[in-house]
Order: structure tokens, then sequence, then C-alpha cells
């Protein structure tokens, strides 16, 4: 046996029964390692790439519920999905160092968002339907 790395473009592991159950492999210049169920739907997505690194987790292969990563600014983010895979909530942290929470209603429109500028100052916004601003503090 010889010592040294194992060189492939792709790595699949199976269960028992043969079933794909988890794959690595190079994917647009990206590494992407993609988790199944016994169902063979997906449920977790780990990519390093372009885009930039992120962790995604699925429900029934169709809808991402849960994502964090770094986006392609450099900067963090997480986002909440619901069943329907529209993003409901979000965390972020952008270049000007600016805090914020987001939440949407069932359509995507930003209806409340809490953020802090990277000075301290904090600022309330509630929005309508269209996403026009109601209140806003301060």
């Amino acid at each position: 046996m010889a010592d040294g790395p194992i060189r492939v473009r792709r790595l699949t592991l199976v269960d028992d029964s043969g079933r794909e159950r988890a794959l690595l492999r190079l994917l647009d210049g990206g590494v992407t390692l993609l988790l199944t169920d016994e169902a063979m739907s997906w449920r977790v997505l780990l990519s390093a790439g372009e885009m930039g690194p992120f962790l995604r987790f699925y429900e029934e292969e169709i809808n991402s519920r849960l994502g964090i990563g770094i986006l392609r600014d450099g900067f963090p983010g997480l986002e909440l999905a619901d069943a329907d895979g529209t993003a409901r909530a979000s965390l972020s942290l952008d270049a000007a160092g600016r805090a914020s929470f987001a939440l949407r209603d069932k359509t995507g429109v930003i209806r409340a968002s809490f953020e802090v500028s990277a000075d301290g100052d904090p600022s309330l916004v509630f929005a309508d339907i269209n996403g026009n601003t109601l209140v806003k503090f301060p």
C-alpha cells in the first residue's frame, strides 16, 4: 500500500441497498457535498465555489428551507424559508458594517426590518403589502 492522496473527481457513498446517499464532487469549478435521506431526497447541500461557501437544508429535495453562507460580497447571511421555498426571514451583515434582520410575507415582500449601522444607530421599519414604508423609527 502506498501512502499518498487518492485522486478522484467524484466520490459516492452508497447504503446497503446500493442507493447513493452522499456525493462529493466538483461542479462548476466548486466543490459540492450532497446528502440524501432514505427516500433519496436531497436534504443537505454544502458548497464552496464561485458563489461563496454556503450550506443549505432542503425539504423533500425541492425547497431550500435554511441557508447559511458567505455571499459573493464576502459578508455572511442566513435565510429561513417557508414550506413553499419563499424566503421569510434573513439576517445579514453588509459591506458598510450594517447588521440587518428582515421579515417577509408569503410573497417575499419585506414587511418589517430591524437594522443597526456600524456606528450603532438602530432603525425599525414596517412596510405595507407593496413594500412601501408605513412607519420608521427613528
